[in-house]
C-alpha cells in the first residue's frame, strides 16, 4: 500500500497521530510529521529537520573524500567509514631488529600534507619501551617536510631507537632506526595515524 499525499490548495494536510506505512510515502508538496515509519519516504525536493534551526536535506551523498563538502547533503555509513579508515589507521609492525632503518609506515602525499602518529613500541622481552608522538607536515610539490618527535615514556635500550619521516617515490614515510643496542632486541612497533 501507498499513501501519495498532493498539494492542498486549502492548506497542509495535519496527521495528528504516527503514521506507520506498510508500503511508501509520496509527497509532492510538504510532509510535516514526529514519526512516519514505512518501507520508503520518497521525496522530490528536500526534506527539513527540526525547528530551531531547521536543517534542510536535499540529497544523500557516497563520496569517500567528502568532496562536495554540502551542508544540506547526508553521508552513506559506507562513505563515512570510508573517510575516516583512509585518515585514521592503526597499524603494527612486529619483528622489528638488527641495526639499521625499517620502513614502519607509507602512504601517498597527496592531497594531505601533514599527519600525526602516536606510537607505542616495546622490545618482545619487556625491557625497552617508549610511547611518544611524532607530527610532520611536507609540501608535495617540493618534497619537502619537516617532522617533531616527543616521547612520553621511555625505557631500556629505547633511547636507541630513533624515528625520522621522509618522502620517497611520493610516498611519506615513517622509518624506524635501530643503532647497536636497540638493534640487538626485536621490537614490535604500534601505531595511529591521523591525517590532516
Amino acid at each position: 500500500m501507498s499513501y501519495r499525499v498532493p498539494h492542498f490548495n486549502s492548506g497542509d494536510k495535519d496527521f495528528q497521530d504516527d503514521m506507520t506505512l506498510g508500503g511508501s510515502l509520496y509527497a509532492a508538496s510538504g510532509v510535516t510529521a514526529n514519526n512516519i515509519t514505512g518501507n520508503r519516504v520518497n521525496a522530490e525536493d528536500e526534506f527539513s529537520v527540526g525547528t530551531t534551526p531547521v536543517v534542510f536535506i536535499d540529497e544523500i551523498l557516497d563520496e569517500d573524500d567528502f568532496s562536495s563538502d554540502s551542508n544540506t547533503g547526508l553521508a552513506t555509513q559506507q562513505s563515512i567509514k570510508a573517510y575516516i579508515d583512509d585518515r585514521m589507521n592503526n597499524l603494527m609492525v612486529t619483528g622489528v631488529t638488527g641495526t639499521g632503518a625499517t620502513v614502519v609506515d607509507s602512504f601517498p602525499d597527496t592531497p594531505e600534507d601533514g599527519c600525526i602518529w602516536h606510537y607505542n613500541i616495546i622490545t618482545n622481552d619487556g625491557t625497552g619501551y617508549m610511547t611518544g608522538t611524532i607530527s610532520a607536515a611536507w609540501d608535495s610539490g617540493t618534497d619537502s617536510i619537516e617532522f617533531n618527535e616527543s616521547s612520553t615514556l621511555e625505557a631500556g635500550d629505547a633511547d636507541d631507537f630513533l624515528f625520522s619521516v621522509d618522502i620517497n617515490s611520493n610516498n611519506v614515510r615513517l622509518i624506524a632506526t635501530l643503532g647497536a643496542s636497540a638493534g640487538a632486541k626485536t621490537w614490535t612497533v604500534k601505531l595511529m595515524r591521523i591525517k590532516m
